[in-house]
């Protein structure tokens, strides 16, 4: 658990500065240089997934590692690195042409090298992971967090404009890497042959496959706002989508990064994996259905105070994003079962099926609806379809049946419920934004907090525990 509070400690001041310097830069930018930054990512996220997401996943899989491991990944990341930076090096021209943005060309040119730097970034994490060296990932990534947002919030205030931006994003990676190297002090070895890596590479393959897919269907969401309808339009919709995403990174990805080399170390003891898992969607469950639908709930003060209203628009997409991130606990925990058990090809199987899905229900937006809530509102229904869809081999993996998971997160809904039925019956009653909203955080934050004391929830008393431990 002490593995868990660092990691949320990491994530949470990470992001959360990360949300501060958004937020100020968001009033000073123009709504179009997020448009901007937006189709920028699309290539550089997709990017990174080649070189940084299924081989640190299997770095971190893999029981015990050799330094020759670690260097024959290194190397290969590398090489795909350079290969893609070339790649959108000469095809940036053509991009800038297909969205009509003249600078783009000249942005992704600059930016794309970031993607020199994944390599680094990838192995000393995986290192800093297997180790479960949270407390050292929590000061270099919030090091480098800080370092990046108050050198991007003066290039903004100096008129650099969408360079503020790349300028922000290149700071952030290079103080991680080198923050990271200080502690770490890996240094790439000279490998003979890559024949002891076959299997880890191997199954790195097949994670970085279903990594790709799932965030190519995102991104491709993004290519078609950008293209079909307006950079602004685009703005709002990422906006929207990233207050969602930051409480999911905050409160979901450190119990996975934690979850992950759990699994792992106990992969064949399937009893104790599942009491490992039902513990884990309990309390991600516990914590993220209230701070999800509750943020969906007070999205308007909360945008109009912090963004002002240019940033309006953004509202129903944050609202829709809520409802499409409250189911990630589920699905994420129940696909680490699958990782963590070496079934990397089931994994790609899987999101096979749910992208495929996804495709169509794209495609459906697209065409019938031609408009971008509707778009949004697809990955909502694909965000249920593949919860569900996750969830299921697991009945057999671990014996944990459809039954036994809704009735883990049973109590969590009801609080949730309960607590959303007297947030909403507020905004009836207060029209000044600044104090509704601290009334609808304070009065939920109470009501959820009475719920869970008088139903005597076992999660509420054990995170309790944890943290009086904490405090001795």
């Amino acid at each position: 658990m002490i593995s868990f509070i660092w990691k949320l400690a990491e994530r949470s001041g990470v992001q959360f500065f990360s949300l501060l310097v958004t937020i100020i830069l968001a009033r000073i930018l123009p709504t179009e240089t997020y448009g901007v930054l937006s189709i920028l990512l699309i290539f550089i996220t997709i990017s990174q997934i080649f070189i940084q997401n299924g081989l640190g996943t299997a770095l971190i899989q893999k029981k015990e590692p050799t330094l020759e491991n670690f260097s024959a990944v290194f190397y290969i990341s590398l090489f795909i690195a350079i290969i893609l930076y070339i790649f959108l090096y000469l095809l940036s021209p053509s991009i800038s042409k297909f969205f009509n943005l003249p600078l783009l060309k000249i942005y992704l040119r600059i930016m794309a090298l970031i993607l020199l730097l994944g390599p680094f970034n990838m192995v000393l994490n995986a290192i800093l992971v297997k180790e479960m060296n949270f407390k050292t990932l929590f000061y270099c990534n919030l090091s480098a967090g800080l370092i990046s947002g108050i050198v991007g919030i003066f290039a903004a205030i100096l008129g650099f404009g969408v360079w503020s931006l790349i300028i922000q994003q290149f700071m952030n990676q290079i103080c991680a890497v080198f923050l990271m190297e200080i502690f770490v002090h890996w240094v790439p070895q000279k490998i003979k042959t890559i024949k002891n890596s076959r299997e880890l590479l191997y199954f790195g393959l097949k994670i970085m496959m279903a990594n790709l897919i799932g965030t190519g269907y995102n991104q491709l969401r993004s290519l078609v706002i950008g293209k079909k309808f307006t950079i602004e339009a685009l703005a709002f919709h990422d906006k929207g989508k990233q207050f969602p995403q930051f409480f999911i990174h905050n409160l979901d990805s450190p119990i996975q990064n934690v979850l992950l080399p759990v699994l792992s170390s106990s992969q064949n003891d399937l009893s104790t994996i599942k009491k490992q898992v039902r513990k884990s969607i309990r309390i991600s469950t516990f914590i993220i259905f209230p701070a999800m639908i509750g943020l969906a709930i007070i999205a308007r003060p909360l945008i109009l105070i912090l963004l002002t209203d240019k940033w309006e628009n953004c509202i129903p997409f944050l609202q829709i994003y809520c409802f499409t991130f409250v189911w990630t606990p589920i699905q994420t925990t129940n696909m680490q079962v699958i990782v963590a058990l070496g079934k990397s090809d089931l994994a790609l199987k899987l999101e096979l099926i749910k992208k495929s899905f996804g495709m169509i229900v794209l495609f459906i937006t697209i065409i019938w609806f031609n408009d971008v809530l509707q778009i949004a509102y697809g990955g909502l229904l694909l965000a249920i379809f593949s919860m569900l869809i996750s969830m299921f081999p697991n009945r057999k993996l671990i014996e944990y049946s459809f039954r036994e998971q809704l009735a883990d997160i049973l109590s969590s809904i009801l609080g949730t419920s309960i607590m959303s039925l007297i947030t909403i019956v507020i905004t009836f009653f207060i029209s000044n934004n600044y104090l509704l909203l601290f009334m609808q955080i304070c009065i939920g934050f109470m009501s959820y907090l009475l719920f869970n004391t008088i139903t005597k929830n076992t999660e509420l008393k054990y995170i309790k525990q944890t943290i009086a431990k904490i405090m001795k």
